[in-house]
């Protein structure tokens, strides 16, 4: 318990801490926890994603135990992808000939094991049906336990099976059912091998009258926010209900024992009655057809530094935008009534805003769409459409359609009325990007030290609707624009001296959203503080470094867009080293980010194939701000946020080990967060910050506000 680094992590990640202790006690030789991104599909045409806390926790455990050094232990994390047999066969044979293993040997042990894997899985389902059809002709009951992997330890799930098969229960698992269902109708996106297979499991489920399924969750089970939600949803087509048993490491078999007579009596009641279940009818929103390309699309607002070159961005796509206000507390309120409470904080504000202004009025629901934008990775971002669509529906917007913006080449939404140039998209968003980027890295400085409160953010809207009247931007004209406002944010009144820094890294919404973060940067100028936030082309340019990891660490096949990628990324580059060259001029300048530096450094303590949510990205951005002398940084995340408790908060450990004096405060956002102990642990960092020796090494005491 001592070496877990997130008191919110699920149960089956504390024990890992535990077992990896154990296997030294034990005395093992090496230690083999590999980085596995993808499952093996089970099914063709959905994606496999393993779950990010599967994915990363060897990077936790590398970080908190630390086998190598702490017990001298070769703690081995290769990365290993189960979506291709061609490529698994080339990770696995990379890592065996790194143990000395001949290539005629392997060969002959990976034809094995692939036998291995499919005799088991083959006798688990034939094993499955005979359970079923013994029950069948004895009218038993048969209850599923839907479930991740690790529940089937005895400790992870409590005694649950044996619970069951002595109230005279058959139990079989979700992973025993045949793989015939098609889940093209299942309202989710279905990105995560072990989701679809409960989505799956729920299907067959349906059709046998004389099988229930019971769900066992982990607390802080990420996925399981949204996958609780679809599976209960399938059931009902069938009338049936989803029975979920929360498991934890607080051992309490009295009341799960209670629910599970409570839910086997009562199937025997039904039984008995025969009982007639209600079959609700299923409901789904339309689809955007070229017929809806008049609608007016409204899209959540993001940040004041991004979202309002949103409208250059769209003006490329033909259609009517709209971005909608800065959200705000009733936001919140209709988002918490709508949405799952247990998924990520920024999801709940973005579904609660967009309804929030459906239901002002303003629109005409069967005249409007919705927009958001989906990443396609192993985040749970890219499932906000389904939490979204689910909340129009409840809230009676049954009309109103949906749409995606995203860079995937399948398709994640179904929309075929929607349509854009990729290629434009990308160059007028980039050009945004930069320039809004170029923008903040000026205004941020200036904040602190203006002597009229709001000089700085009229330079910064001056500078916004100078970009507007431009109807072909290029990057002269934004090299231009920038110049000119180096000039203006040089001659803007300022207080003089040094102020001390505090990065901002996080949760792309978290670190970006006012509302969100409660608008941390006025704060803490307020407090004399300088905010170094981290450019938002990290975030985008990121995937240009992400598709050559792929392909280096046998993620996926080598493509004919690959020198593409290569020339795009150098093309940005050279933009980003024109872009710098003029902020040089500025009296506060801050070199702009170059992305393979960031990813180098990144490389110090994480593998790149980490790429859900942030990815990489935090730690490589944490290191960047520590190298250049900002050692007090704040990590904001939702709690909760799967990528933040292994990329962030999981590796706390090594950042502090590489850098000594590094001060990181790991704030959590959520609905019930307190503001009171949000500001008070804010206002430690701002106390130790201004009275640090590197700090006050630095200062002319008694002239520095920033020292008083």
């Amino acid at each position: 318990a001592g070496t877990v680094m997130s008191d919110s992590i699920c149960f089956p990640a504390k024990m890992a801490h535990g077992h990896i202790i154990d296997l030294q006690k034990k005395g093992v030789d090496r230690i083999f926890y590999p980085i596995v991104v993808y499952e093996q599909p089970e099914q063709k045409g959905f994606n496999s994603f393993n779950c990010p806390i599967v994915t990363g926790y060897p990077e936790v455990i590398r970080s908190a135990v630390n086998p190598e050094d702490k017990f001298g232990i070769p703690f081995d994390t290769p990365v290993i992808s189960f979506k291709d047999i061609s490529l698994l066969e080339k990770s696995c044979r990379q890592y065996f000939n790194y143990l000395g293993i001949s290539r005629r040997d392997f060969k002959a042990a990976f034809k094995k094991a692939l036998k291995a894997q499919k005799d088991f899985k083959t006798g688990l389902r034939e094993k499955a049906a005979d359970i079923i059809n013994a029950a069948s002709k004895e009218d038993r009951q048969v209850i599923m336990l839907a479930c991740r992997p690790y529940h089937i330890d005895d400790h992870i799930n409590h005694g649950v099976p044996d619970m069951l098969a002595k109230m005279g229960v058959d139990v079989i698992t979700s992973d025993s059912t045949p793989l015939v269902e098609n889940l093209n109708d299942v309202a989710a996106l279905t990105q995560w091998a072990f989701s679809n297979r409960l989505y799956n499991a729920g299907k067959f489920i349906n059709k046998n009258h004389h099988l229930e399924i019971v769900q066992l969750n982990s607390f802080s089970c990420g996925l399981d926010a949204i996958a609780i939600d679809v599976l209960s949803e399938i059931l009902t087509r069938s009338g049936k209900n989803l029975t979920v048993l929360r498991i934890d490491e607080i051992e309490s078999p009295g009341s799960i024992k209670l629910r599970l007579r409570t839910l086997v009596e009562t199937l025997a009641i039904q039984k008995q009655q025969s009982m007639k279940r209600n079959l609700p009818s299923v409901k789904s929103l339309p689809v955007f057809q070229d017929r809806d390309r008049n609608r007016k699309i409204l899209v959540p607002f993001f940040s004041k530094f991004h979202s309002p070159f949103l409208k250059t961005a769209i003006k490329a796509m033909n259609y009517d935008f709209e971005v909608l206000p800065p959200p705000d507390a009733k936001s919140l309120e209709i988002g918490l009534k709508y949405t799952n409470n247990e998924i990520c904080y920024p999801a709940i504000i973005v579904v609660g805003d967009i309804l929030k202004a459906l239901q002002s009025g303003k629109y005409d629901p069967d005249q409007v769409a919705v927009g958001i934008t989906q990443t396609g990775g192993q985040c749970r971002a890219s499932n906000y459409v389904t939490l979204l669509k689910n909340g129009l529906l409840s809230a009676g917007f049954s009309n109103t359609p949906v749409v995606t913006v995203h860079f995937k080449s399948d398709t994640l939404n179904e929309q075929p009325g929607f349509r854009f140039s990729r290629y434009q998209l990308i160059k007028t968003g980039l050009l945004s990007l930069v320039f809004a980027d170029a923008l903040s890295l000026m205004y941020h400085p200036m904040l602190v030290r203006e002597k009229e409160a709001g000089g700085a953010w009229r330079i910064v809207q001056k500078y916004f609707d100078l970009w507007h009247t431009y109807d072909d931007m290029n990057q002269d004209k934004a090299i231009t624009l920038i110049q000119k406002a180096v000039n203006e944010f040089n001659h803007l009144p300022r207080h003089d001296g040094r102020y001390p820094k505090v990065g901002i890294v996080g949760e792309i919404y978290a670190k970006y959203n006012d509302f969100c973060n409660y608008n941390i940067v006025n704060w803490l100028a307020e407090q004399g503080m300088e905010a170094e936030i981290p450019c938002l082309i990290n975030f985008f340019s990121q995937s240009f470094i992400n598709s050559r990891i792929d392909i280096k660490e046998y993620l996926t096949k080598r493509n004919i867009f690959m020198p593409i990628n290569s020339l795009l990324l150098g093309m940005l580059r050279n933009f980003l080293k024109r872009v710098d060259l003029v902020l040089k001029d500025f009296q506060f300048y801050r070199p702009f980010p170059d992305i393979e530096d960031i990813a180098d450094k990144a490389l110090k303590v994480v593998d790149l194939a980490n790429q859900y949510g942030e990815g990489w990205l935090i730690p490589g951005e944490v290191i960047s701000l520590a190298e250049s002398g900002v050692e007090n940084i704040v990590c904001l995340q939702p709690f909760g946020c799967i990528a933040n408790q292994v990329i962030a908060k999981g590796i706390e450990k090594r950042l502090r080990d590489l850098y000594p004096n590094l001060n990181i405060l790991f704030l959590d956002l959520d609905a019930n967060t307190s503001k009171a102990n949000f500001f008070n642990r804010l206002h430690f960092l701002v106390q130790g910050a201004k009275t640090s020796k590197a700090f006050q090494s630095d200062c002319h005491i008694g002239h520095d506000l920033g020292c008083a």
